[in-house]
């Protein structure tokens, strides 16, 4: 792909030496189309508390090049998610949508991003607690891209997780590698400045200070494991709660779940890759806690995701399958 030029990228950077940032074009992602070609139900693993579905989007910066939720010629080395946990979990890894990678013309297949999870402290990111590594050309742009850390991490406080961008980048200053994330509308994110990115110092600024305003959440959704508590002392999240055991599993999977609002209950599970390889129609499930069996005994071993929707309710959550 064309490379972004060191001169291009100094010009950029003394504009900003002289003014805020500035957004350039909205670019809508027509979702029902990215959800066709994904055929997942993996959206609600966990989501950011004014996550809106409807109007998804990206942003160009303004007459510079690259993107607010990705590599841009700022040199921005990370963009991220915070989240504040209301009980103990663990964090498995995390989900990202990516709309368009590349030039928008030719793919690349250079460098690597990390998904990491940041601690939170003195109110802004801090160390890296578990990461990732992601090819460039692994990550996909019709579909999911997953993330799972080699070991969870249990959170009870504030974290952050995205995406470390410093392997994009040839001597410090050209561009080798360009794409971005789905964010919400702005507005959408009701000033809640949950959306962070670390500029080239290394310092940590929100979008909402950073692009003149810009209220937007990024599309990084954490893959978490509330099964280090029983399901009578899970919170509900986004109306539903969800347990699976024993995980790893071998030919059968009992699934407990809770859902705080009477309505129907579908539950499907999916591959690492997004695909649907089971559906369980429950049917009209009323308050309170239920459970089923998955035969699962036709299934390859692998990571896979268990998501149950009740309702408009969802959330989903990682099975291992091991023989």
């Amino acid at each position: 792909m064309k490379k972004l030029n060191l001169l291009f990228a100094l010009m950029l950077i003394a504009a900003f030496t002289f003014g805020q940032r500035n957004v350039g074009q909205a670019v809508h992602v027509n979702m029902e189309k990215f959800n066709l070609n994904l055929n997942k139900e993996v959206t609600d693993t966990l989501m950011p508390p004014n996550w809106n579905n409807e109007g998804m989007t990206y942003y160009t910066v303004s007459n510079n090049g690259g993107f607010v939720a990705g590599i841009n010629t700022y040199l921005d080395l990370a963009k991220a998610q915070e989240y504040t946990p209301t009980q103990t979990y663990n964090v498995e890894g995390g989900l990202m949508l990516f709309p368009v990678k590349g030039d928008n013309q030719t793919p690349a297949t250079n460098g690597s991003i990390d998904f990491n999870l940041w601690s939170f402290t003195d109110d802004s990111p801090d160390g890296i607690l578990a990461s990732h590594t992601i090819l460039y050309d692994d990550i996909d742009t019709t579909a999911y891209t997953v993330a799972m850390f080699d070991t969870a991490v249990t959170v009870n406080e504030h974290y952050v997780v995205g995406i470390d961008m410093t392997n994009c980048f040839e001597n410090d200053t050209t561009i080798l590698s360009v794409f971005s994330l789905i964010t919400t509308t702005d507005g959408d994110a009701g000033g809640s400045a949950l959306s962070w990115e670390m500029w080239s110092d290394g310092v940590w600024h929100t979008i909402l200070e950073a692009w003149q305003g810009l209220d937007i959440d990024f599309a990084i959704f954490p893959v978490v494991d509330m099964d280090v508590i029983g399901i009578n002392e899970m919170e509900f999240i986004d109306g539903v709660k969800l347990a699976t055991y024993p995980n790893p599993a071998t030919n059968f999977i009992t699934l407990d779940y809770e859902v705080a609002n009477a309505s129907d209950v579908v539950i499907n599970i999916v591959d690492a890759r997004g695909q649907r390889v089971m559906t369980l129609n429950e049917g009209f499930q009323g308050i309170g806690q239920h459970s089923t069996k998955a035969d699962v005994s036709a299934l390859a071993e692998g990571n896979y995701f268990v998501a149950i929707e009740a309702g408009s309710s969802r959330i989903a959550k990682r099975v291992v399958i091991s023989r």
